[in-house]
C-alpha cells in the first residue's frame, strides 16, 4: 500500500489498515519540510482477537487485552505460539500465596485465558506464563489489578478571592466531594504563610495514604550456557506487632535533619528588659504584647502632630488619617482540624496580615476511611497605593542610616503628595524626630524616596513609622526597630604558666583610657590533679565491652593506690565535696562570666554536665573498699569474656581480636610498672591463656608476612612485657620479626619507633633502642610553654592519636633513660594538653594517666605552696584551696587598680602551674583594638564579584559599595595547639543580611564544625581545632545605604578561656 498524504503542523495523521490481514508490516514514512527531506520507518504488528494463529512466526505472541479487573470479572489474555506442541504452564500468585495453577498445549495456534478475578486475590494477582520449547526457555509475568473505587477528594472552591487587600476581614467557603460527585462529611487543615518563604526551604505536605503492595513470588530463572533452570523460591518473612509509642505530631517537619540541609531557624520574642551585658552583643526583640501596645486607633484620629522632641511642644495640622499598617505575621492562618458540615460545606475567616505579598495557601481534606485530597492556590494582598519599606534587622548606636521606602501607584491617574518618617520611643509613644519629602508618582509606576538618621543613643527599640498621602489616598507602615549599643563587653586575657621554683611576674597591658567592669584571677597550683580528675570518667564501665572492662579494672587498681598513699589529700576532698564551690566543676561549666557566650546557648551543655558529674564522683573514686569491689568485678567479667582461644573480642561472641587481646595485657602490665599491684592468681591465668593466642597468632603470620607492620610490632611490644613466660613455638617468628626491626624501624610512624625502642630495651638489644632515642629527639621541638612535642604528631576529627602517641613516646624515653629533664617537659605538653581539651576517649585517658604517674616527680605526693601577689597585695588562699591548688578571686569596679594588671607568683615546686588574668571593660567597637595571644582572630572584608573566569575578591579599602553588592567576609584563625570546645563570633555590621538564612553543620577541609546566623551576629562552634591556621568564609548582601559601624570577631577556647582573642572593627559606608 502507498500513499500521498499532505498535513499541517500538529495535525492528527490517521492511516485505516484494518482492511489489511494480520501480520508484520514495514512502515516507512519519506517526505519534505523545512527545506528538508524527512524519513521514517518501523515495524508493525496487525493483529485481531479472532486470529486462530499468531500474525507472524514466532514462539511466544501475548496481547494483555483486559488486565484491570473488579471482583468477579474476567481477565482476558491472548496467548499464542507458531510451534507445535507447546506445553505451557501458568500460576496465579496473590498476597504472597500461591492461588491456581493450569496447563495447556499450543499447536500453531492462539488461545484466550479467561480468567476471573476472585474476591481473595488482593490488590494484585501476578500471572507467571513459563514453557520451554526447542531448548528455549520462555517466561512473562502479567499483573492483573482490581478495580478500586478512586479514593481521591475534590476541594471545589465556592467564594474564593486570589486579591485582597492587606487587613482585610476575609470569608472563604469550600465544599468537599468525592470523585464520583458525592457531598462526603470530613476534615480539613488549612494554613496560608508568606510564598516567599519557600525560597529558604520549600515547604509541602506530602500524604499519600496508599498503601503500595509490593508481592514477592517464585519466579524461574535460567543462563544460557550450561542449559539449566531452578526455581527461586522466597522466603516468607515473620509476621509481628509493631512497637507503636506516642509520637509529637510535627506536620511535615522533617525530624531527621542533619549537616544543615533541613535545619530550620526559630525566632523567639522576649519581653524583659534586656541587662548591659545582654544587649552588648545580641538583639533584644519586641515581644507580642509590646507590638499589640503599638497600634495606632486607625480611623479615630483626626489630627497628625509634629513634635520638636526638645521644645516638649506640638504643632497641630489637619490632614488625612493615614492607615498605617503594623501586622506583618509570616503565618496568616493555620487551622488543623475544620470539620464541614452534612452537606460537605467548610468556611473559613480570617483577617489578612498587613504585608504586602504573595500568599500561599493549602488545604488538606481527608476522611476516616482515608480519602484524601489537597490544593494549592497562590493570594496576592496589595493596595492601589501603598507604601513599602526595608528595614535593618537591627541598627547600631551611631549609625548614620539612610532608609529607603518605595511608594507604589497602581491606580490610572499621577499621585502627588508627602512622605514623611516618624521616629518614635514605643515604651512611650514620645516622638524623637520627624522628617518630610514630597513624591510625583506617575500611573502604574513606583518611585522610591529616601530619609537619613542616626541611630540614638541609651534606646533599646526604635519607633519607625513610615506615611505616604496623597490627595486621594495614604498608607503607611510601622515597625519596631531594635538599636545594639555600639559597645561591646571586651575580655583581654593574660595566659600564666611558670615550671620552675623562684618567682616571675605577668603584666597584663591594658587599653589606655578604659574603665574597668570586672578583673578575675584563676590559678591551677598543681596540674597533675587533672589527671586524678580523669580518673573517674572511665571508673564504672557503661557497656560489657572489653575496653571499658579493662579500664575499670586498670582504674579501680590505681585509685586504691592513690588513696593509700595521700590519705590527707583524700580527706580533704571528701570534705571539699560538702561545699558548694566551684573548684571540682567541668572547665566548660566554670567562668560563664568570661567567657563569649553563655554555656546554655551552646552545643556542649551535656558534655559539661557530664565532666562535672564526674568530677564529683572523686570522693567514691578515693573510697579504698569500693575500688577493691569494683576491681574484683572487672577481673571476673574479663575472666568470662575471655574466648576458648584465650583471646578476648571487643564483646562477647565476636571473634579474638590480637589487637584487644594485647591492649588488656599492656593494661595489667602497666599496673606492675607503676608498682600498685601484685596480680591475684586468677589475672596470671588469665595472661598466660592470652599469651598463647598470641603466640599462635605470630606463627600464623610468620607463614604469610615476612614484613614487621603494626601488628608485629605491637605483638613485639606486649609480649616483652612477659618475658617471663616462655615463648615455645613461636620463638622462631619473634626472633625473625624482632631482627628485621633493628635495619627497618626508620621507617616506621613515631608511634611504631616508640613500642619498637621499648622492645628492643627489654630484649637486651640497648644500642638500637638508643638510635630510636636520638632519632626521636631529632625531630621534636622544645619551648617553654608548651614542653618537649613533635610537631607532625597531630590530631584529627577521627582520631585523638596525639595524645596516645605522645604517651608512647614518654615510656620509651623513661625506659631507656629513666627519669630526665626531658620525660619532665614531654609531661607538660601533656598536661597542657589538657588545659584546652578533654582528653576524650578511654583508651586515650587511660594513656594519659598512665604517662603523667609513670614518669617524672611523683608531684601527687608533694604539695605547691604557691605565693599569689595580686597587684601589691597577697591573696589569701584557704587550707583546701592550698591543697587542692584551685584559686580564684574576682573583683569589681573601683576596686580594681591599674598595679593589679601586675600577678607575681612564688613556686616551691619545680612543676607546672598555670592560670589566667581576665580583664573585662565595656568599650566602643570603632575603638577596640585587635588582641591575640596564644590565638589570634583576623577578620577581612571583601566584594565577591562574578566573572568569566570565576569569583573575584575585592578588599574593601578604597570601594564604593552600592546596595546589593556581595561581601565575602573571611575571617582568619591561628591557634598554637589543638583545643576543644571554641567558639568563634563575628559581630555584622547593621547593613549585611547574610546570604545563608539557616543553621547548620558545615564541612571544610576535614574540619567539622556548626554555623549558626543570628541577627546581629554569626557563630561558630568547633568540638575540635587542631593546631594550624584555619580560613572561614561566609557571604553577606548590603541591603542598606548608609555608614555603619562594623562589628568585631571573637575567638575563645569556651574550656580554657584564659585562650581568647579578637579582631579589630572598621565601619562599612554604602553609597
Amino acid at each position: 500500500m502507498r500513499r500521498n498524504l499532505h498535513y499541517r503542523r500538529k495535525q492528527k495523521l490517521d492511516i485505516d489498515l484494518s482492511s489489511l490481514p494480520s501480520g508484520a508490516y514495514l512502515l516507512k514514512l519519506a517526505g519534505s519540510g523545512n527545506d528538508k527531506d524527512i524519513t521514517y520507518q518501523t515495524i508493525l504488528y496487525l493483529y485481531s482477537f479472532e486470529d486462530k494463529q499468531p500474525p507472524y512466526p514466532t514462539y511466544y505472541w501475548c496481547v494483555e487485552e483486559k488486565t484491570v479487573c473488579t471482583p468477579g470479572e474476567e481477565a482476558k489474555i491472548l496467548l499464542g505460539s507458531s510451534a507445535k506442541e507447546v506445553y505451557v504452564l501458568y500460576e496465579i500468585y496473590s498476597n504472597q500465596k500461591f492461588m491456581e495453577r493450569k496447563r495447556l498445549i499450543l499447536n500453531n495456534s492462539n488461545t484466550t485465558l479467561s480468567i476471573p478475578y476472585k474476591e481473595d486475590y488482593g490488590q494484585t494477582a501476578e500471572v507467571i506464563i513459563s514453557y520451554i520449547k526447542d531448548e528455549k526457555s520462555f517466561l512473562n509475568n502479567i499483573t492483573l489489578t482490581r478495580k478500586e473505587v478512586s479514593k481521591e477528594l475534590n476541594i471545589i472552591t465556592k467564594t474564593f478571592r486570589d486579591h485582597l487587600v492587606p487587613g482585610q476581614q476575609e470569608e472563604w467557603s469550600f465544599v468537599i466531594k468525592t470523585a464520583q460527585g458525592n457531598v462526603i462529611v470530613s476534615e480539613m487543615m488549612t494554613s496560608m504563610y508568606d510564598a516567599s518563604l519557600d525560597v529558604i526551604r520549600p515547604h509541602n505536605w506530602n500524604f499519600y495514604p496508599i498503601y503500595n503492595e509490593y508481592s514477592t513470588i517464585p519466579r524461574w530463572r535460567h543462563n544460557i550456557y550450561p542449559q539449566y533452570a531452578f526455581l527461586n523460591e522466597q522466603t516468607q518473612g515473620l509476621n509481628f506487632p509493631e512497637f507503636k509509642y506516642d509520637k509529637l505530631n510535627l506536620y511535615d517537619l522533617n525530624e531527621y535533619s542533619f549537616f544543615g540541609l533541613n535545619n530550620v531557624i526559630a525566632r523567639g520574642y522576649n519581653e524583659a528588659a534586656p541587662s548591659q551585658e545582654a544587649m552588648a552583643d545580641e538583639v533584644m526583640m519586641v515581644s507580642c504584647k509590646q507590638a499589640g501596645r503599638l497600634r495606632l486607633a486607625a480611623g479615630k484620629a483626626k489630627s497628625i502632630y509634629n513634635f520638636d522632641y526638645d521644645s516638649d511642644s506640638w504643632e497641630e495640622s489637619e490632614t488625612i488619617t493615614p492607615e498605617i499598617r503594623q501586622n506583618f505575621q509570616e503565618t496568616a492562618f493555620f487551622f488543623p482540624q475544620l470539620l464541614t458540615d452534612s452537606t460537605g460545606n467548610v468556611v473559613i475567616k480570617f483577617t489578612a496580615p498587613e504585608s504586602t505579598t504573595t500568599w500561599k495557601f493549602m488545604a488538606l481534606a481527608h476522611t476516616p476511611t482515608m480519602q484524601f485530597g489537597q490544593i494549592e492556590k497562590f493570594v496576592v494582598t496589595s493596595k492601589k497605593f501603598m507604601i513599602n519599606t526595608n528595614l535593618p534587622r537591627f541598627v547600631r548606636t551611631g549609625d548614620k542610616v539612610v532608609l529607603q521606602a518605595t511608594i507604589n501607584n497602581l491606580t490610572p491617574e499621577v499621585q502627588q503628595g508627602e512622605t514623611y518618617l516618624e521616629l518614635f520611643v514605643p515604651s512611650t509613644n514620645a516622638v524623637i524626630s520627624k522628617q518630610q519629602v514630597t513624591f510625583n508618582v506617575k500611573a502604574q509606576e513606583n518611585q522610591t524616596v529616601s530619609f537619613e538618621f542616626t541611630a540614638p543613643e541609651n534606646i533599646d527599640l526604635l519607633g519607625c513609622r513610615i506615611v505616604a498621602s496623597s490627595s486621594e489616598f495614604s498608607d503607611g507602615e510601622q515597625h519596631v526597630l531594635p538599636v545594639v549599643p555600639n559597645a561591646t563587653l571586651a575580655t583581654q586575657t593574660l595566659p600564666i604558666f611558670m615550671n620552675r621554683q623562684g618567682q616571675q611576674t605577668f603584666k597584663l597591658n591594658a587599653p589606655k583610657g578604659i574603665t574597668p567592669y570586672r578583673l578575675t584571677l584563676e590559678l591551677t597550683a598543681n596540674p597533675i590533679w587533672y589527671a586524678v580528675l580523669a580518673l573517674p570518667t572511665i571508673n564504672t564501665p557503661q557497656t560489657d565491652n572489653v575496653t571499658e572492662i579493662t579500664a575499670s579494672y586498670y582504674v579501680s587498681t590505681l585509685a586504691t593506690a592513690i588513696a593509700n598513699a595521700n590519705p590527707q589529700i583524700t580527706n580533704t576532698i571528701r570534705q571539699w565535696m560538702q561545699k558548694p564551690d566551684a573548684a571540682l566543676i567541668s572547665p566548660l561549666e566554670k567562668n560563664q562570666e568570661l567567657k563569649s557566650i553563655l554555656l546554655q546557648l551552646s552545643p556542649w551543655v551535656s558534655e559539661a554536665q557530664n565532666e562535672t558529674q564526674q568530677m564529683r564522683s572523686l570522693g567514691e573514686l578515693l573510697d579504698v573498699n569500693r575500688q577493691n569491689y569494683i576491681s574484683q568485678q572487672a577481673i571476673n567479667k574479663l575472666t568470662e569474656l575471655q574466648n576458648e582461644d584465650g583471646g578476648w573480642s571487643w564483646f562477647k561472641g565476636f571473634t579474638s581480636s590480637t589487637f584487644m587481646t594485647a591492649n588488656v595485657l599492656e593494661a595489667m602490665a602497666r599496673l606492675v610498672s607503676l608498682n600498685v599491684t601484685s596480680h591475684s592468681e586468677q589475672v596470671k591465668k588469665m595472661q598466660v591463656k592470652a599469651l598463647q593466642f598470641l603466640d599462635k597468632q605470630i606463627q600464623e603470620s610468620y607463614k604469610h608476612v615476612k614484613t614487621a607492620g603494626y601488628s608485629q610490632i605491637l605483638y613485639l611490644y606486649t609480649r616483652s612485657a612477659y618475658r617471663d613466660i616462655p615463648l615455645a613455638d613461636a620463638r622462631e617468628a619473634h626472633k625473625y620479626y624482632l631482627g628485621q626491626l633493628e635495619t627497618s624501624w626508620p621507617q616506621l610512624s613515631l608511634y611504631e619507633k616508640a613500642l619498637t625502642a621499648i622492645a628492643m630495651v627489654r630484649y637486651g638489644k640497648t644500642g638500637i633502642a638508643k638510635q630510636i632515642i636520638r632519632s626521636l629527639k631529632e625531630y621534636s621541638t622544645t619551648t617553654p610553654e608548651m614542653g618537649m612535642y613533635w610537631a607532625n604528631n597531630r590530631s584529627t576529627l577521627f582520631t585523638n592519636s596525639a595524645i596516645q602517641t605522645h604517651v608512647a613516646i614518654m615510656s620509651a624515653f623513661r625506659e631507656i633513660e629513666g627519669n630526665s629533664t626531658d620525660t619532665e617537659w614531654m609531661k607538660q605538653w601533656l598536661l597542657r594538653q589538657k588545659q584546652t581539651q578533654s582528653w576524650g576517649s578511654t583508651p586515650t585517658t587511660v594513656d594519659a594517666i598512665y604517662a603523667l604517674l609513670l614518669t617524672g616527680n611523683n608531684q601527687l605526693a608533694s604539695s605547691e605552696n604557691l605565693g599569689v601577689k595580686f597587684g601589691n597585695k597577697n591573696l589569701n588562699v584557704s587550707p583546701e584551696e592550698k591543697t587542692l591548688g584551685y584559686i580564684k578571686q574576682t573583683f569589681t569596679g573601683k576596686e580594681i587598680t591599674p598595679k593589679m594588671m601586675n600577678v607575681t607568683l612564688s613556686k616551691q615546686q619545680q612543676q607546672a602551674s598555670w592560670g589566667g588574668l581576665y580583664l573585662q571593660y565595656f568599650e566602643k567597637l570603632d575603638k577596640i583594638t585587635s588582641h591575640s595571644g596564644d590565638i589570634s582572630v583576623q577578620k577581612d572584608l571583601f566584594i565577591q564579584r562574578e566573572g568569566d573566569n570565576g569569583n573575584t575578591l575585592t578588599p574593601l579599602a578604597g570601594q564604593d559599595l552600592q546596595v546589593g553588592d556581595r561581601i565575602c567576609i573571611r575571617i582568619t584563625v591561628t591557634n598554637n595547639q589543638d583545643m576543644q570546645f571554641v567558639h568563634l563570633k563575628d559581630l555584622r555590621a547593621g547593613c549585611f543580611e547574610p546570604t545563608e538564612q539557616l543553621s547548620g553543620n558545615r564541612w571544610q577541609e576535614n574540619l567539622g564544625y556548626y554555623q549558626e546566623t543570628t541577627d546581629v551576629a554569626t557563630n561558630f562552634f568547633f568540638d575540635f581545632l587542631p593546631k594550624g591556621t584555619h580560613v572561614f568564609e561566609y557571604t553577606v548582601w548590603i541591603a542598606q545605604s548608609g555608614t555603619y559601624q562594623d562589628g568585631i570577631a571573637t575567638l575563645q577556647c569556651v574550656y580554657a578561656p584564659q585562650y581568647s582573642a579578637n579582631s579589630d572593627a572598621g565601619s562599612v559606608t554604602v553609597q
